[in-house]
């Protein structure tokens, strides 16, 4: 109960320290009996405007400085990608983050696959949402390398994104 506290604590500062949007840490992931949720903690996190990107255990709390290639990442490169693939979208109108939205409140989740060891969350990249609160992909470390593959899945986020706020909340179902 207390590590939930603490956790819980230091979701709400996190949020408070970078923006308005909040951030929605998966069901999954707070599971402790969860191979992945076993390993969560926000030192393996990094969060811009509209994005919060989570990665296992494996890779550590500085991934840029693990040693073999194929896992070892640049959280803040990711992250300013991610941005500059949201601002695209924004501007072509393939979002919609107006207020009441769900997409206004919270940041978006990425989910660093590879990282969380041989019996964690392991794949290339696919996307969708975290229980139907909020948009959310989950790839690989390669996959991120440039924002091709992040632009895609980003997709599939905001496909899961438009059901929860427009789909779902007029009572429409699945699209």
């Amino acid at each position: 109960m207390q590590k939930f506290f603490l956790l819980l604590c230091a979701v709400l500062v996190g949020t408070t320290a970078f923006g308005q949007k909040q951030v929605y840490i998966p069901n999954y992931l707070k599971d402790v009996f969860h191979v992945d949720g076993a390993q969560f903690s926000l030192d393996k996190t990094a969060q811009s405007e509209n994005f919060i990107l989570i990665w296992g255990n494996t890779v550590g709390t500085d991934p840029a400085s693990y040693p073999d290639p194929d896992l070892a990442f640049q959280p803040q490169a990711v992250l300013d990608t991610m941005e500059y693939i949201y601002t695209q979208f924004k501007n072509y109108d393939f979002l919609d983050d107006s207020p009441g939205t769900k997409l206004n409140q919270y940041k978006i989740v990425v989910v660093v696959l590879g990282t969380w060891g041989p019996d964690g969350a392991q794949g290339w990249a696919f996307g969708g949402d975290v229980d139907g609160v909020i948009g959310a992909f989950w790839v690989h470390p390669n996959a991120i390398r440039d924002g091709g593959v992040a632009a895609h899945e980003f997709t599939h986020s905001l496909q899961a994104q438009n059901n929860i706020d427009y789909r779902a909340t007029h009572g429409l179902g699945g699209a």
